[in-house]
């Protein structure tokens, strides 16, 4: 997560009418039905190539430029988008949920679902897709900044020595409180839609 936009990483523009997008839909609705998010709560297996990251097979429209993180589920690469000349993030579902229906459905889910929550505090995305080896696929704004989890190391060093001065980039606690309530703001609005996000993390 980056301070800097205070923003939640989430998902492609699809309409209600799109499986695996039905029980957002019935939220709106009815209120009381529930999506969850979870993440990457499962732990992840071990990568095919302990040497380093294999960049996937990537549509013609994307360059791989480097790894930016994994887990359970998937992978998120740094691309360049050679159609409209920008860089994006790029989520793409790790082979060993290939073979499993339910990975796979949830990783759909989850780029449909976040695709329905329009807020400044989530991450657009902007096309849902599959690679040439089945994998699923979807790019997203890529928010470039430090991470929350960073700059909460860097306010906490910092009151040890200085107290409640800034720190040398400017932090301080009241500045971090008010990322922390934009964060809990953005989580209500997906609340409020029945969207539950159960695996937040700073970093």
């Amino acid at each position: 997560m980056k301070p800097e936009a205070g923003r939640a990483t989430c998902a492609p523009s699809v309409d209600d009418t799109q499986p695996g997008v039905e029980s957002i839909t019935q939220a709106r609705r009815s209120g009381p039905t529930w999506t969850s998010l979870d993440g990457d709560r499962e732990p992840a297996p071990p990568l095919a190539d302990p040497q380093g990251p294999v960049f996937p097979p990537l549509p013609d429209r994307y360059e791989a430029e480097e790894l930016l993180g994994e887990g359970g589920m998937g992978e998120v690469w740094r691309v360049q988008d050679r159609v409209l000349h920008r860089s994006v993030a790029l989520k793409v579902v790790r082979p060993p949920l290939l073979l499993s229906k339910r990975g796979l459905q949830r990783f759909r889910e989850e780029a449909q679902v976040a695709a329905q929550l329009q807020h400044p505090g989530i991450v657009p995305v902007h096309e849902l897709g599959r690679l040439d080896d089945e994998r699923l696929y979807f790019t997203m704004q890529e928010v470039r900044g430090r991470t929350l989890r960073e700059v909460i190391q860097e306010v906490h060093a910092n009151a040890q020595v200085a107290g409640s001065r800034p720190s040398a980039s400017g932090w301080t606690f009241r500045r971090l409180i008010d990322v922390f309530r934009r964060v809990c703001e953005t989580v209500a609005y997906a609340h409020a839609r029945g969207v539950v996000h159960r695996d937040l993390k700073p970093q």
